[in-house]
């Protein structure tokens, strides 16, 4: 009887520390594998700054104060220009399951060239045939940026931006995915890649 007792005790206490996280990790792969499915639309930036001087959405030069035109005037002539923002994107599940995700790693590319990189570990779920908004954390130092092949794609950018060129861009998102289990994030295996012809 005490036998068989401690042997319930063993195998529950098995149970819950191996079959459960892999159920869990099970459930995380199919919520990442259905992000394939959604889609990714541009809402705009939020949290601009540059040179440390932040700007809002109704920003306006004439009531900038000196102390922040110096320091942008500073940071221009030191070509020495760090810009943070946040991109944000509404992410559309088609999905009769919800779509998830703990951290990604994410590389944009224009053309080719890859323009910007990082990590987020902002959690998002998106519900079945729902939708939530991506706050999208980027970095960069303009002139950087600005330099070499990543010039010229962002000219290119530009012009389409202003109606100066139509020839067409592409735009390729690529997001890596991470899983939680027990308290480690482990990478998705590869890159989902998102691409658009804009």
């Amino acid at each position: 009887m005490r036998h068989t007792r401690f042997l319930l005790i063993f195998l529950s206490v098995i149970f819950t520390t191996c079959f459960l996280p892999s159920c869990e990790i099970l459930q995380q792969a199919s919520e990442i594998s259905r992000l394939k499915n959604c889609d990714f639309e541009f809402e705009g930036l939020d949290s601009v700054t540059l040179a440390g001087v932040r700007f809002s959405n109704e920003f306006n030069p004439l009531q900038m104060t000196s102390t922040q035109m110096l320091q942008l005037t500073s940071a221009v002539m030191k070509k020495n220009l760090p810009a943070d923002f946040q991109v944000l994107f509404t992410v559309k599940n088609p999905n009769a399951k919800a779509a998830a995700l703990t951290k990604m790693d994410y590389i944009v590319m224009f053309d080719g060239v890859e323009l910007l990189n990082g990590s987020t570990g902002q959690a998002l779920r998106i519900p079945p045939n729902g939708q939530a908004i991506l706050r999208v954390p980027l970095h960069t130092e303009v002139f950087k940026a600005l330099s070499g092949q990543a010039s010229a794609s962002v000219n290119r950018l530009v012009n389409k931006i202003t109606g100066v060129n139509n020839e067409p861009l592409e735009l390729l998102v690529k997001v890596k995915p991470y899983l939680n289990a027990g308290g480690q994030s482990m990478a998705y295996p590869g890159f989902l890649e998102y691409s658009k012809k804009l």
